[in-house]
């Protein structure tokens, strides 16, 4: 992920929920949903930075590389993968998609 992109994530998240932006893990207690997380490249970092992520994408084969990467790293296996889409209905969706506290869509560039 771009480090631009990051830095305005990290900043703008911590301005709004009012959180030290140099601290190690300035996203910690918030529920953060990834709608079509690729390969996991925006999820993993604000799993890094202390997020719950629970990542979705339509794409299995991205969904299960994503899995694999972030089995490598203690600090990103707790995200939650699903292949699923943001329009399918929550009570039918394997993954948790409710309450969340920031909801990102990004475009890949």
């Amino acid at each position: 992920m771009n480090p631009t992109r990051l830095s305005f994530i990290r900043s703008t998240l911590c301005r709004h929920f009012r959180r030290d932006p140099y601290s190690s893990m300035p996203l910690e207690g918030l529920k953060v949903i990834d709608v079509g997380c690729g390969g996991g490249i925006l999820s993993e970092p604000l799993a890094r930075m202390g997020a719950t992520v629970t990542a979705i994408d339509a794409v299995d084969k991205n969904i299960k590389i994503a899995s694999i990467h972030a089995a490598c790293d203690p600090t990103t296996a707790s995200i939650e993968y699903c292949c699923t889409t943001a329009g399918l209905s929550l009570s039918s969706a394997s993954c948790h998609l409710i309450n969340h506290s920031l909801s990102l869509v990004l475009p890949v560039t």
